[in-house]
């Protein structure tokens, strides 16, 4: 069976003006369709660019990353488009548009599918209320704190119903009653037979994967 996401070693290097960094060196990989994946590691080994790499927001500087076969690095952007469209990224600096409400954030990938406003106001509130919080989607984003973002990044990718998700420290700022709700919402998306790849330091992920790859 072809793996949902595939690395042949992959290797990012940033060029810069005082020296090149290897940001990834040389990695393989093989995630089959309904994994869990826990990467881990130390602080700087990669774990975000991987993230990237696979979720067709960077390109590697050699090797091949591959999505249900096909070759992401040499794709064209329109096609690497689509295949971002077919994922839910969270990432910790979570992007937001400053001036849309907070129930508009989360639902924009839903404009283009034609979802009704009322029907995305509906489920942004759901979402937002199972991320904790609660009567607030209609606040902009300039009122949120860093952790707050963060859950507005968990549930928007959840929100158009992705094949898999691929998400960065999503409980790194959050207390542990929110985390536990984020531990809940990938638990349940992963029983539904869909892929998580998660870059984590939390011993309650990494207990849920059903495989780990450990950086550095």
């Amino acid at each position: 069976m072809t793996p949902h996401f595939e690395t042949r070693n992959a290797c990012r290097v940033f060029r810069s003006a005082t020296g090149d960094v290897r940001a990834l060196d040389g990695i393989s990989l093989a995630v089959e369709r309904g994994a869990f994946l826990a990467v881990t590691g130390p602080s700087g080994r990669g774990k975000t660019t991987l993230l990237a790499l696979l979720g067709a927001l960077d390109r590697p500087t050699s090797g091949l990353v591959l999505f249900d076969g096909e070759d992401l690095g040499g794709a064209s952007e329109p096609h690497r488009s689509r295949v971002r469209r077919r994922l839910g990224i969270v990432f910790q600096s979570s992007p937001m548009i400053e001036r849309l409400p907070l129930w508009e954030n989360v639902t924009y990938p839903l404009v283009p599918r034609g979802v009704p406003t009322r029907e995305r106001r509906r489920l942004a509130k759901a979402l937002l209320e199972r991320v904790g919080i609660v009567g607030r989607d209609a606040a902009r984003p300039e009122e949120l704190s860093g952790g707050e973002r963060q859950r507005v990044g968990v549930a928007r990718a959840l929100a158009a119903d992705p094949e898999a998700i691929l998400a960065d420290e999503p409980t790194s700022d959050l207390d542990r009653g929110t985390a536990e709700a984020v531990v809940a919402l990938l638990r349940e998306f992963h029983a539904s037979g869909r892929t998580v790849i998660v870059a984590t330091h939390d011993p309650v992920l990494e207990a849920l994967a059903t495989r780990t790859l450990r950086l550095g």
